[in-house]
């Protein structure tokens, strides 16, 4: 099985579950208080203005698009620990582009995350898999030299 760079995947990885997280709350709550103005004016015999409708429906949908830029960073953390070298890179530009996307959220963990990983995720290659994977064999060696 081949094997990405495991920090861009985790950092990536968790900026997406965060985002999800925080645009799913704001979802959530911007849908009751959509709900709850409309209640309120329609029980007093009024109707809602449009303005105050549009503007509540579009932020609703806005934090949806929200969400779908959380799972696309969780997408690309996955595509990041593909380990081919094309796939890396392309992880990691749509990891910045939806980490800088998640700004408009207002939450800067997913966007320093996102842009931290896809940042490490571009400069990656496979000889820096190559050489982790030397390191890690040279070090099981010595300690099985250490083993009586």
């Amino acid at each position: 099985m081949r094997r990405g760079p495991v920090l861009p995947f985790v950092l990536v990885l968790i900026g997406g579950i965060i985002g999800i997280i925080s645009a799913g709350t704001f979802f959530i709550e911007k849908s009751i208080i959509a709900q709850a103005i409309n209640n309120a004016v329609l029980s007093s015999g009024h109707y809602a203005p449009k303005a105050i409708s549009f503007a509540l429906s579009f932020l609703t949908g806005l934090f949806a698009w929200f969400i779908v830029a959380g799972v696309i960073l969780i997408v690309s953390s996955f595509m990041i620990y593909s380990g081919e070298v094309q796939t890396v890179r392309t992880g990691g530009i749509l990891a910045i582009l939806f980490g800088i996307f998640s700004l408009m959220n207002g939450m800067f963990i997913p966007l320093i995350l996102g842009i931290i990983g896809g940042a490490l995720a571009i400069s990656w290659s496979k000889d820096q898999r190559e050489q982790e994977e030397l390191l890690a064999l040279s070090q099981e060696l010595e300690n099985k030299k250490e083993e009586p």
